[in-house]
């Protein structure tokens, strides 16, 4: 029994030998590797996500787009404005110059008519001027006047342009211009106001 008593002690000193072992699995075993590894990767790759999104905010700019459309909008009124200038006429009113710029009695003036003295009246329409001078106070051939001022009754041409040139003494001939197209009553009332008030050679 003593011989034996040595023996087991050996085999308890090696088995005492093999339980170090564990103590290199638990350092081999690593928790430091395993949290190092941890570490390292998991915020790395938690930071790149952070980066994208600053990258989807910067894609939202195109909000400057819409100002170009705004801009865009004004062009449509200025285009507009043109419309109304094209289609104006100047207002005949009760003015010489109002009447010479009409054109009302430009066709009586032409070469085969009053323009060289057909029927006695000679009718000149190249100024204001001349045409007042022409048709105020200047006596027809049958000793009436063309246009006597503040009375359109016996001014000789409103009653030509009219057709009542019968209802005057001496008045004779037909309706100016002959075979028309007239004047139209508009445009005679325009010059009986303008006679009527005067028969003013100044122009306001």
């Amino acid at each position: 029994m003593s011989h034996l008593n040595p023996i087991l002690f050996f085999a308890a000193l090696l088995c005492l030998g093999c339980g170090t072992p564990t103590s290199t699995s638990g350092d081999g075993g690593g928790s430091r590797s395993s949290v190092d590894a941890g570490t390292g990767s998991t915020p790395d790759s938690g930071s790149e996500p952070a980066d994208a999104g600053a990258s989807a905010t910067d894609s939202g700019t195109p909000m400057d787009t819409g100002a170009v459309v705004a801009d865009s909008g004004p062009t449509t009124p200025d285009a507009g404005v043109q419309v109304p200038d094209a289609g104006t006429e100047p207002v005949l009113e009760a003015t010489i110059c109002s009447i010479y710029e009409s054109q009302i009695l430009a066709g009586c003036s032409n070469g085969y008519c009053h323009a060289s003295g057909a029927g006695g009246f000679r009718l000149n329409h190249d100024s204001a001027q001349d045409l007042y001078d022409s048709i105020v106070n200047v006596e027809t051939s049958a000793r009436l006047y063309y246009v006597v001022p503040e009375n359109d009754r016996m001014s000789y041409l409103i009653n030509k342009l009219d057709g009542t040139q019968d209802q005057l003494v001496q008045g004779a001939g037909e309706r100016m211009p002959p075979a028309g197209p007239y004047l139209s009553f508009e445009q005679i009332e325009v010059l009986r106001q303008w006679i009527n008030e005067g028969a003013s050679p100044d122009c306001p």
